[in-house]
């Protein structure tokens, strides 16, 4: 993320700075011809654990975001920690 951008993210209210932030990554992973899905986006009925797992099963790459202590996302990202 060149400088400006980073100022300019710095200087907005939380809310767009969330929304520009998940615009980049979506872009970035784009840009890697890979297809950005993100668990919480899911609309299909099911448990939410299997989709989760067998997301994190199928996954090239896994973004996890730490900035807060959410213990979904530390769940997450323990699954594919040991998944290898």
């Amino acid at each position: 993320m060149n400088n400006r951008i980073q100022a300019a993210l710095e200087k907005a209210p939380y809310r767009l700075r969330s929304c520009l932030v998940r615009l980049w990554r979506i872009t970035a992973v784009k840009a890697a011809k890979l297809d950005p899905v993100r668990a919480d986006d899911l609309s299909r009925p099911g448990v939410i654990v299997s989709d989760q797992w067998e997301m994190i099963q199928e996954a090239k790459l896994l973004l996890a975001k730490l900035t807060t202590r959410n213990a979904n996302v530390f769940y997450e990202l323990g699954l594919a920690a040991g998944e290898g």
